[in-house]
């Protein structure tokens, strides 16, 4: 489940990272508090999560996160959206990996798809996952969410606590 978050908030900072060198009036989304719903085309899981995205992490990496590292190769962005293979390593060494398209719905929405395969460990073989997330802006104020600490809201139906 760990990895899936990871992700979830992966995909909102990649869209963040690909136009690290606009202003924020030029960006293609709001800076503020953002909601992302993602669930499996398979129907095996669904999570919602919040990012914050703010002016400092629209500037930076998304690599070197303390809770693990994830790299980005063969972006492609423009006005519309963005496509970047997506590699992140979690604790415990394992690791997942996709081919994700994001499109800028408006400055208040996003929505994405790809594929991931998740590295199951235990010498188990991997398991490929069809996702699809739609994110929304919930608004300017981060409340309690902080920066490049995604918060989990809930998983398969369930309220997450505080």
């Amino acid at each position: 489940m760990k990895q899936v978050i990871v992700l979830a908030a992966a995909l909102l900072l990649v869209a963040c990272e690909a136009n690290r060198d606009q202003s924020a009036a030029d960006l293609p989304v709001n800076m503020g508090l953002w909601e992302a719903t993602v669930v499996s085309k398979e129907g095996k899981f669904s999570l919602v999560s919040q990012v914050c995205i703010t002016p400092d992490t629209w500037q930076k990496t998304l690599v070197g996160e303390e809770k693990g590292k994830c790299q980005k190769s063969n972006l492609k962005h423009d006005v519309s959206g963005l496509s970047a293979d997506i590699e992140c390593a979690s604790e415990g060494g394992k690791h997942f990996s996709g081919r994700w398209q994001l499109a800028f719905v408006s400055r208040e929405k996003m929505h994405v798809t790809g594929p991931i395969e998740l590295d199951q460990g235990s010498g188990q073989p991997p398991k490929f996952v069809a996702m699809e997330a739609d994110s929304v802006y919930l608004g300017a104020d981060c409340k309690d969410v902080k920066p490049n600490s995604p918060k989990l809201v809930r998983f398969n139906g369930v309220d997450m606590k505080p």
